[in-house]
């Protein structure tokens, strides 16, 4: 679950001032003006009310050195961490702070645009109501830009109503979560919904829930009462004010279901519902539709069955476990988890659910009467307090597969103890001493509200114990309350988990602060003592800001769980005036006298606790790098890793008070001091009192408070009822009870229009004492609490704290907050938007990570819920870009950007976290413990296009290219294979021309140094002219369209048409011309850029055409929608009619418009930006799944070539850089596809796929010449991942000459990912449809991660289609189970050969995984039942590989112990253990592997057949072979979490190892050891290279040693045109080279048609240059088709070198039209 910063942090401007040259500055001004207006029209808003709180969050700003590094002094107050105010660090008094941080309350008479108000310097947050409208405010730090002007915009009623949604499933696979399209959806559950204090009955209506209303909107008689899910498992509960509510479900009447899934620990599941929710997960799709958020799955008791029962069996114990500082070795044993749920699940069997049971109370369990086999083993406890885990189990007939302890973690804290009579008063619960039987004991925050998560109170039982179960564990302070009125306390007694000795604070407070983190639990021993005869406890109570006001009495007022206390007002004791008859004397006012003052007390601000030390697991100190000492009463500071602490002493809470003594006067009436002046005091006697509390005026003589009175009600039912013990009686001054519109009503009426509308007040028109002063009976042996109720007009903001953290990494630097959790990001920007989608607030994360915001709150206080109020709801979007022309300057290409929800109570803290998902992995640099992305570089001297002048000529022309690299000797510049001349060369910039007679059509722009040395990806640079004149049509300043979607619009129009979009306007924030737009492309339009632009190392920047996805949601998604859903209407589109928003480019076809006669393309820009947000949509449009993405190929989008862009960060639901189709709903027939010549970088998905995915129907597809750079997935494949069935009739699917190298995913195949679709949850499942045939081939993959199977090249469920591998160099990659190179599963068909697999490394550190070793090189296994079944009689029972001709060398295979966290055998630093390798095998046992001709590290005997043409223990001798080290990282609060870092310099991927072979001088056994083919395979004829491979004299793996190609090469020969009229001159053109082969002159060429005429009797073909006098000549040649029939005919060519050696013969085809 993201937000930039701009301009200033934490301040909301009108305007942004220019800046203006010289020294000049802005004028700044201490007066505030304020504008509020509709925020949906703009137009003012004239009355209203505000108040001005200041803002007293912390400055994430500061910088390090300026005070917020620890051991910077020794007093507390003048060192660390009191001199630090990050959010994470500073004292924050809860809530919206006290009557200090009120600055002052009223109406547009002292606020306006005219009326301003001089405020100190600081920080301000003004919230504004208006009738009509919805709370909102606005934010200012003082000085502000002169005028000082606030804008505040408010949403008008009416509001949208909100619906939440569940689905309800059968886990089938038992794994906790909702695996859409697999797992089958339950009918006839019962919803049930609950708000803070119970459960919700009724709609916003008043109507029974799921009440269904006709069209004008009446109740249709018998609906409503119950919510029950359809047949497909979804339940919908609509018609909702905003809030969070808790959702459970429940089966219906008989049946039994066991809870699987946990939001965050417990049974139900929190939504955060805004107005206008429409409850869906606002990134999963199922068959192209979106699912609901809240996903409960159920398993049910189930026995084995005849098919899965056989003679084996798994066993083991589950336990819980405790996790402490420091992460390594931090965990300790807990005990057994009594009566654990077990599931075992067939994972050869579809991963059917075959056994579902408990175990027994001491945690044990058996499954006997299993069949051999693979295993998947959930466990989890019923009450679901810790989180379920998996594990994987191989078993063999006869055989017992124990697995041991298996070690379940917390979701929550616990906190127990007792409140017993300590007779001793020793504050010990000593033997003997009895406890408290139905003594509350309550959580609270610091703000004196319960806590709303987790569990919040609890009452002793008979031996007065209590237990907190689940306690949320929030990262900040909370307050354990025990009070009592006729008890007091003697002295507390706690003692965390891992504190050595139990420590004893003695005193007699009820408030205790406690720090309580996920998985540790704390004890609290609380001893009281009743209070003797002739004592008691005095006054003690709080002042409450009282929000809710439903009590027609004020004097019954009581205080309700979400109202926080109020800080820093004073509040007096004073003695009654007695009268001479003996009555209370009453002032003409109506009040009660006050006599003599018997005491003075400031209501309380929460004070941080000091002295607090971290311990590990044995209770040893650890010296956090960011703690402050542990003595000397520094403040603590509330990290996770500071572990559970109690406060030595007792909480101040904000807004308690107390008096327990009276000011002593003497005789004569006089006060009596001590020595230093202060009032000597006496307990006080039993009595009465008169209590006041002291409203303060603000600045302007204004009351900061309201007391509430009779005409104050704003929730209208129920009724009053007397307590038992009647509440202190107001006597304050009398008053007249006047609500407005009832009765005669004076001058001071109070408008309350809604409580006059209900009937007003039953007081109307009495007299009432003010309850601002109250006559409390101090009673013997018992205290006496009063409350004391105040409130503001426009409601107190309340306070969001929390952090953003990745969700899917662990912090690796010790200085960290978040060492060893959920990975902290620093300095993150937070955008703050309300239900529409507008931008409401920017703030920051400070280093750590931690943000603090104040918000508006809510007057929203009669809902129809048992609480009242309906809380503001925010979105929270993490890591946000900003808008266009203000982007956030923080704003994080790394991870995606990413949305939550969160309520507001008005002046109440509330924890919130931001999860991001990243759009890269993480490397680790060596000898450090710092993360960063790879960086992805070019080598060196490697020549970039930024951008070209143009990209088309008409027939001829000159244009320029900028960028860098070129170096200074001039080389060349081709247009496919053709050279045309160059004007002038720099490192920088080349003049080149198109000459008259090219020919016409797009050509592949290359560049090439006179070293060599390519371009990776240029461009498409098209010459128009004969057959070939597409509509140019231009977008660009000063052109015919300003804006791409215009451009976009005039081409659907033409024929054919060439988009040509030049950069944008540079401008501070686009300094590279970015166009923020959301394009769609819906004709078959070439839309061509002039380059990616690009910025160089001094700085120096070329403008590039750039489309950028950031700000969507905040400016174009009304835009966007009225377009899409114009295009929807007409002329429509074919394939999924699902919308779907967020993506840069989003292309939707019709069936049969896009052809190869003028093939749709988009090329030659840079596309970033896109992203789902983690949104549900926009309000102000349709419900769209915010899928984002770089490119969205919805569906019929055949033939189209995405080719020659730069796509990087972006992050899609469904892979992030391109996604073709989507999962699930059969062919999406994007047929034809290319993506060629890209660089995809560091874009993330989060289901399916990372960098490209490409879904069922990408028919021939062929991905080629891309470099494929730190992309990550959430599931499969970080680099690609191929899902579903393509190229089952046609051309195979190609992934050839691609750099697919530091990808990551957190599932299975870190690089590539080739999969069968899931078959449908069904209860006889097929086999899965496979995924067609695939040849992936001459691509580099390497230095790639997989958390699961498959680090390199992973195959799921592939089926019998050939699959072939060759030509490969798979290296460095790294799985956390099987496989570190390629992993193999429901895979028969595929053949491995040609193949480099070397130096990968399995680490057994996934979650499924036993620890134990696997194979890390190519692992493979059993077959499921449902494939076995469609291959022949006798078929192997598991997915074997053809292998040959491949190299298979040193792949390591970890071992990993969880309860000492080592992970051994890979040979790591430090680690003596001998290296483990397994180069291949099926761990199962399930078959042996039976490679021919290959290299192996050793015979692998028991895995592998022996055969003698292998080369078994000798070193392949490779040019650089390169040792991957990895970084084990465990997560403190779920130690079975381990992430795998790779450790690596920050360099391009061929510096990082070089698998070619050494020179044969150096005798490699890898040369001439290869075959002719295998069964019927036949060995490639060129390596990955694409040197030729002489038959009979192959080498092993994928590269051929130069010497054996005597013979010289030939390239990219090509035809142009390709298609013509008959008689047309072809001209064809191709590259020939004996560079690397015989390092001779090229003598000749020729081509030839039909019969081979013989070696020198075909066509001359000339050197470009002029003469044939190099080693590498570019040649060309001319056709005469005069005389051709129709049709196509090949063409074929061939050269030679100075030593008689001719090519091998090349073609190329001609076609007549």
């Amino acid at each position: 679950m993201r937000a930039r910063r701009t301009l200033i942090a934490l301040v909301l401007v009108t305007a942004v001032v220019p800046a203006v040259a010289g020294p000049a500055q802005a004028q700044v001004t201490s007066t505030v003006r304020l504008r509020v207006e509709s925020a949906r029209t703009g137009e003012p808003v004239t009355s209203y009310k505000f108040v001005v709180t200041k803002d007293d969050t912390g400055d994430p700003t500061q910088a390090r050195a300026a005070g917020c590094m620890p051991g910077n002094g020794s007093d507390p107050a003048t060192s660390y961490p009191s001199t630090c105010d990050w959010p994470s660090t500073h004292t924050f008094t809860g809530g919206s702070g006290g009557a200090d941080n009120l600055i002052t309350q009223g109406t547009q008479a002292e606020l306006s645009e005219t009326e301003g108000l001089q405020l100190p310097d600081g920080k301000y947050l003004i919230s504004v109501v208006a009738d009509g409208f919805k709370i909102d405010g606005g934010w200012v730090s003082v000085p502000a830009p002169d005028p000082g002007l606030v804008k505040v915009g408010l949403q008008p009623d009416p509001l949208p109503l909100a619906q939440v949604k569940a689905v309800v499933f059968e886990d089938n696979a038992t794994n906790g979560q909702f695996d859409p399209g697999i797992e089958r959806g339950l009918e006839g559950w019962v919803g049930h919904i609950a708000d803070v204090l119970g459960e919700v009955s009724t709609d916003w209506y008043g109507n029974p829930l799921c009440t269904e209303y006709d069209a004008a909107h009446h109740p249709i008689e018998g609906t409503g009462g119950e919510c029950k899910s359809n047949a497909q498992g979804e339940l919908v509960i609509p018609n909702l004010g905003s809030n969070r509510y808790s959702l459970s479900v429940v089966p219906p009447d008989g049946q039994t279901w066991i809870q699987t899934t946990s939001l965050e620990g417990g049974h139900d599941w929190d939504i955060w519902a805004e107005e206008g929710h429409k409850g869906f997960d606002p990134e999963l799709i199922v068959n192209g539709a979106p699912i609901p958020e809240s996903q409960f799955g159920y398993v049910k008791p189930t026995q084995l069955d005849a098919a899965h029962s056989g003679n084996a069996t798994i066993a083991g114990r589950v336990v819980s476990v405790k996790s402490y500082l420091p992460p390594a070795g931090g965990d300790t044993f807990e005990g057994p988890v009594s009566r654990p749920w077990i599931s075992v699940t067939d994972l050869l069997d579809n991963d059917t659910l075959v056994y579902a049971a408990q175990g027994n109370a001491d945690g044990t369990f058996t499954v006997p009467g299993l069949k051999p086999g693979d295993y998947q083993v959930a466990y989890w406890d019923y009450d679901q307090n810790l989180l379920l885990q998996l594990t994987n189990v191989q078993v063999a007939d006869g055989q017992t597969a124990n697995v041991g302890d298996l070690a379940l973690s917390h979701w929550f804290s616990e906190v127990h103890g007792s409140v017993f009579f300590d007779t001793n008063k020793n504050g010990r619960r000593d033997a003997g001493e009895s406890g408290l039987q139905g003594q509350p004991v309550v959580l609270k925050s610091r703000d004196n509200a319960v806590v709303d998560a987790g569990s919040k109170s609890a009452t002793t039982n008979a031996q007065g114990n209590w237990t907190l179960k689940q306690v949320y564990p929030y990262g900040y302070w909370t307050i354990l309350e025990v009070y009592n009125d006729r008890f007091y306390t003697t002295g507390v007694t706690y003692q965390t988990d891992n504190q050595p000795a139990a420590t004893t604070v003695l005193g007699s407070g009820v408030d205790v602060a406690t720090l309580n983190q996920d998985g540790l639990n704390t004890r609290i021993d609380i001893g009281v003592q009743p209070y003797a005869r002739g004592t008691n406890g005095g006054i003690v109570g709080t002042v409450v800001y009282n929000e809710t006001r439903n009590e027609l009495d004020p004097r019954l007022a009581a205080t309700e769980v979400y109202e926080p206390g109020i800080p820093d007002l004073t509040v007096n004791l004073y003695q009654p005036v007695t009268g001479p008859d003996g009555e209370y004397v009453i002032g003409a006012d109506g009040s009660y006298q006050l006599g003599r003052q018997l005491g003075t007390y400031t209501s309380e601000t929460f004070e941080r606790p000091t002295d607090c030390q971290a311990r590990d697991a044995g209770g040893t100190p650890v010296n956090l790098l960011f703690a402050a000492p542990a003595t000397g009463g520094h403040a603590c500071v509330e990290s996770p890793l500071m572990g559970n602490q109690v406060q030595t002493g007792f909480a101040a809470v904000n807004g308690n008070y107390g008096f327990t003594t009276v000011w002593q006067y003497d005789a004569a009436g006089n006060l009596i001091r001590d020595a230093g002046g202060d009032p000597v005091e006496a307990p006080m006697p039993k009595g009465d009192y008169l209590v006041k509390v002291e409203v303060p005026d603000d600045a302007w003589g204004r009351s900061k408070y309201n007391l509430t009175r009779e005409e104050d009600v704003n929730v209208f039912d129920g009724d009053d009822y007397e307590p038992q013990i009647p509440p202190p009686p107001c006597a304050g001054k009398l008053h007249t009870v006047d609500v407005a519109g009832l009765g005669t009503d004076g001058p001071d009426a109070t408008q309350n229009p809604t409580f006059a509308d209900a009937g007003g007040s039953p007081y109307e028109g009495e007299q009432r004492p003010l309850c601002d002063v109250k006559l409390v009976t101090v009673s013997d042996m018992r205290s006496t609490a009063p409350g004391f109720h105040f409130f503001t007009d426009v409601p107190q903001p309340g306070r969001l704290f929390g952090a953003v953290v990745e969700d899917l990494a662990l912090g690796t630097d010790p200085k960290e907050f978040y060492y060893g959790e959920k990975a902290g990001i620093p300095n993150a920007p937070i955008g703050i938007y309300d239900f529409t989608g507008r931008l409401v607030h920017t703030i920051n994360a400070d280093p750590n990570g931690f943000f603090e915001v104040l918000l508006p709150s809510t007057r929203t206080f009669n809902c129809p819920l048992p609480a009242g109020p309906c809380p503001n709801v925010f979105r929270l979007v993490g890591n946000d870009p900003g808008v266009p022309g203000h982007p956030n300057p923080n704003y994080n290409p790394a991870y995606r950007t990413m949305a939550s929800q969160w309520q507001i109570w008005p002046g109440v803290t509330l924890l919130a976290d931001v999860a991001l998902l990243p759009t890269a992995p993480v490397v680790e640099f060596p000898g450090t413990q710092t993360t960063h992305p790879p960086r992805c570089l070019l080598p060196d001297a490697t020549p970039e296009l930024f951008a070209v002048s143009t990209p088309y000529v008409n027939g001829s022309g000159s244009f320029t290219i900028n960028g860098q690299g070129f170096g200074a000797t001039a080389g060349q510049v081709l247009l496919d294979g053709t050279q045309i001349s160059v004007t002038s060369w720099g490192e920088r910039t080349i003049a080149a021309s198109v000459p008259a007679g090219a020919p016409p059509g797009p050509h592949r722009l290359r560049i090439v140094r006179s070293d060599g040395r390519e371009a990776r990806n240029t461009l498409t640079f098209h010459v128009r002219g004969g057959t070939y004149t597409p509509s140019v049509i231009e977008v660009g300043p000063g052109r015919a369209h300003t804006k791409i979607q215009q451009g976009l619009e005039a081409a659907a129009a033409a024929t054919q048409a060439l988009l040509v979009v030049y950069p944008n306007t540079p401008s501070q924030f686009a300094p590279l011309g970015d166009y923020f737009e959301d394009v769609v492309v819906h004709s078959p339009v070439k839309l061509q850029g002039v380059g990616p632009g690009g910025v160089r190392p001094d700085g120096s920047s070329v403008a590039g055409s750039i489309i950028n996805g950031l700000g969507f949601t905040s400016t174009n998604a009304v835009q966007w929608s009225t377009l899409v859903e114009g295009i929807k209407a007409s002329p429509g589109w074919s394939g999924n009619q699902q919308i779907s928003e967020g993506q840069v480019v989003y292309v939707v076809a019709r069936d049969g418009q896009f052809t190869s006669g003028y093939k749709a393309s988009i090329d030659g820009f840079t596309i970033q930006g896109g992203d789902e947000l983690g949104l549900e949509g926009t309000w102000q449009t349709p419900f769209y799944p915010v899928q984002g993405g770089g490119i969205y190929v919805n569906g019929y989008a055949r033939n189209l070539q995405i080719t020659n862009n730069v796509i990087r960060s972006n992050g899609g639901a469904y892979g992030g850089a391109v996604r073709l189709g989507t999962p699930g709903i059969g062919s999406n027939h994007n047929d034809g596809v290319r993506i060629g010549y890209n660089r995809i970088l560091h874009n993330g998905g989060s289901n399916l796929a990372g960098g490209v995915a490409l879904f069922n129907g990408a028919d021939g597809y062929e991905i080629d010449h891309n470099e494929i750079c730190g992309n990550f997935s959430a599931e499969y494949g970080g680099g690609i991942s191929h899902y579903g069935l393509s190229g089952a009739t046609g051309p195979a699917n190609s992934i050839h000459h691609n750099l697919i190298w530091a990808n990551a995913s957190y599932d299975e195949g870190g690089g590539i990912m080739l999969a069968g679709e899931a078959p449908p949850a069904v209860p006889v499942p097929p086999v899965s449809p496979g995924s067609g045939p695939v040849n992936v081939y001459a691509n580099t993959i390497q230095s790639n991660l997989a958390e699961d199977d498959g680090g390199g090249l992973r195959l799921l469920q592939a089926g019998n289609w050939p699959v072939n591998v060759y030509d490969d160099v798979i290296a460095n990659n790294v799985s956390a189970h099987e496989g570190g190179g390629i992993a193999l599963h429901d895979a028969t068909g595929v053949r491995v050969y040609n193949t480099t697999v070397t130096k990968n490394i399995s680490t057994s550190t996934a979650a499924t995984s036993d620890g134990n070793p696997v194979p890390a090189g190519l692992s493979t296994g059993a077959n499921s039942v449902q494939l076995q079944g469609t291959l022949p009689p006798g078929a192997p029972a598991f997915s074997e590989p053809l292998l040959f001709n491949d190299i298979v060398h040193d792949n390591r295979s970890g071992t990993w112990d969880g309860a000492v966290a080592k992970l051994t055998g890979l040979g790591l630093p430090g680690d003596t253990t001998p290296v483990n390798v397994w180069d291949l095998g099926a761990a199962d046992l399930s078959g042996k592997l039976s490679p021919t001709n290959t290299l192996l590290t050793k015979d692998h005997a028991a895995y592998v057949n022996a055969e003698p043409s292998n080369v078994v223990g000798q070193d392949p001798k490779v040019r650089q072979p390169y040792d991957t080290i990895v970084n084990p990282l465990v997560w403190r609060g779920a130690p079975q979490f381990v992430q795998s870092v790779i450790v690596s310099l920050d360099q391009p991927a061929q510096v990082a190892g070089d698998y070619h072979l050494q020179p044969r001088v150096n005798g490699s056994p890898a040369l001439d050891a290869g075959t002719t083919g295998k069964a019927g395979v036949v060995a490639p004829a060129f390596d990955i290279d694409d040197q030729p491979r002489p038959v009979g004299l192959y080498d092993l793996g994928a590269d051929e040693d130069a010497t054996d190609a005597v013979a010289p090469l030939m390239t990219n020969l090509a035809a142009v045109p390709a298609t013509v009229p008959v008689g047309i001159t072809v001209v064809v053109g191709a590259l020939v080279s004996d560079a690397v082969t015989g390092n001779t002159k090229i003598v000749a060429a020729e081509w030839f048609t039909g019969a081979d005429p013989g070696r020198g009797r075909g066509t001359a073909m000339k050197a470009v240059d002029g003469s044939y006098n190099t080693a590498t000549e570019l040649i060309t040649g001319t056709v005469a088709t005069k005389g051709w029939p129709k049709g196509a005919r090949t063409l074929y060519a061939r050269a030679k070198d100075a030593n008689g050696n001719w090519t091998a013969v090349k073609t190329t085809t001609i076609t007549i039209r």
